[in-house]
């Protein structure tokens, strides 16, 4: 992905995401985090290769199409992007009316979400008077209400404190079960760390690494050990050992 001829955001990076899995994308300020999800959400289009999300090759939609397409994706900001004007109810519920929903659809939406999340006991506050943890939790809300197939949360512990972080992840972590694809982007090691998924690193446009594919290299490894008579069983289940505690 280039920005122009001189800025080049992203450099021939190629990876998949299954559907239903948990993957964090790390990596320093300029390595390309934001312009992975600048993608993702069609704000901007691959200048080279193919960007494929539920089969659909997202540089070939038209602009009726990427409406529709948003539609399926939830997105968590870093700053939350919550309308001052309106209380947390009507927050949540301008996402369900926005697609076209009304009437007893938008309360049952709308007040499913505020469970998940713990709010419903602040549903006619406005958002000055939360916490900005409670903000993100709206912010969280919002990108759920409709029920979408994939979650892209940026940076969404970034205005947070330490306590509120794990909060916010386990909230993901618990919507990912639900078999909803999460994509977190995120500077913060500890959390990744703490809660053992998937990482894309990356750095200057390019993967630094992949757990994922590192997992996969462990594994044709430790299946050649095996198959390998030269190797006493007892030390090959000594470097299988080895492997997965360097995995975890």
């Amino acid at each position: 992905m280039a920005y122009s001829k001189d800025s080049v955001a992203l450099k021939g990076i190629s990876f998949q995401i299954e559907d239903g899995e948990f993957v964090f994308i790390t990596g320093p300020s300029g390595a390309g985090k934001s312009s992975i999800i600048h993608l993702l959400t069609c704000e901007n289009f691959a200048s080279e290769g193919k960007l494929i999300v539920a089969g659909t090759n997202l540089k070939s939609l038209s602009h009726r199409q990427i409406a529709k397409y948003r539609r399926k994706i939830g997105v968590v900001f870093q700053d939350f992007r919550l309308i001052d004007g309106m209380n947390v109810y009507d927050n949540v519920a301008f996402a369900v009316r926005v697609v076209g929903r009304g009437g007893r659809e938008v309360k049952e939406r709308v007040n499913t979400a505020l469970e998940i999340v713990g709010l419903t006991h602040k549903m006619y506050d406005s958002p000055k008077e939360l916490s900005g943890g409670e903000q993100q939790r709206v912010a969280l809300a919002r990108a759920i209400v409709n029920s979408p197939e994939i979650i892209i949360a940026d940076e969404p512990t970034g205005n947070v404190d330490p306590a509120m972080s794990i909060e916010i992840m386990k909230l993901l972590s618990s919507i990912n079960k639900n078999g909803i694809t999460v994509v977190v982007v995120t500077h913060e090691q500890r959390l990744v760390k703490a809660f053992k998924k998937r990482e894309i690193r990356l750095r200057e446009g390019l993967i630094e690494f992949d757990t994922e594919e590192d997992k996969h290299q462990i594994l044709q490894v430790n299946e050649k050990e095996e198959t390998n008579p030269d190797i006493p069983p007892r030390r090959r289940r000594a470097q299988r050992t080895h492997s997965e505690e360097d995995d975890v």
